[in-house]
């Protein structure tokens, strides 16, 4: 484990933030700040896109704007929190204190806060946000139909009995159980389990095939993992 700027890394594993911001201005100062706190750092521009990336991806920090097209920051918050309640998300907004920031702490913000900060302040809070998430995740276990997940172990169960799941098999089972019955974008699975995408390849249809191996030997029914061709995948309520 190594510390740096007050956050603690392992050494295998870099922190992740995703910074959900349509204006290029505001978008590089948060990009500069996180990057400084030794953060990896991904962009949604839409409202959409980062629905789709915070219930199909892990990551360490969510910065949301309130005010993104396609999908406003509220609708967002209150869709995240459903399956994932322990996510350190930051609400920005250009109006703090008079743009519902009570309905955002309400809605399960960790803060609120003005786009006129500083950057002490803005890691300041970045900091203490991912310290209470980490403190939240130990040993969380996520559920849908007869799967628990422990996200801290690694480990899953179907209908009680443990599952014995290579890393690339549960990267690509977490995103789908989290998505709570959602479709799942085949194109993320594919880029959120190699880091990649390649179109050529069929080793994410393969995987699905290993899932539903295993499932099946425990009793699942042959479509726990539904599939909508060319769009993605869907984790059934069995």
């Amino acid at each position: 484990m190594r510390l740096h700027n007050g956050i603690i890394h392992n050494a295998m594993k870099k922190k992740r933030a995703l910074i959900a911001e349509d204006t290029d201005e505001h978008y590089r100062a948060f990009e500069g700040f996180l990057a400084e706190m030794g953060l990896e750092v991904e962009r949604a521009a839409f409202g959409d896109e980062a629905l789709e990336k915070m219930l199909c991806s892990d990551y360490d920090i969510v910065i949301l704007d309130l005010e993104l097209p396609k999908k406003k920051g509220m609708e967002i918050l209150r869709e995240v929190r459903k399956s994932k309640p322990y996510l350190p998300i930051i609400v920005v907004s250009a109006f703090a204190g008079v743009h519902g920031e009570a309905e955002c702490l309400n809605l399960g913000a960790d803060d609120y806060i003005e786009k006129r900060f500083n950057k002490d302040t803005f890691q300041a809070r970045v900091r203490r946000a991912m310290w209470h998430g980490c403190v939240a995740n130990e040993d969380k276990v996520l559920s849908w139909g007869g799967i628990a997940v422990n996200v801290s172990t690694h480990t899953v169960r179907y209908r009680k009995t443990k599952m014995d799941l290579s890393e690339k098999e549960f990267n690509i089972l977490l995103p789908l159980v989290k998505a709570q019955g959602k479709l799942v974008d085949a194109d993320m699975l594919e880029k959120a389990t190699w880091g990649d995408l390649n179109r050529t390849s069929i080793r994410l249809e393969l995987k699905i095939k290993a899932l539903r191996d295993k499932f099946s030997a425990l009793g699942a029914p042959r479509d726990i993992i539904g599939s909508n061709r060319g769009m993605g995948y869907v984790l059934r309520d069995c």
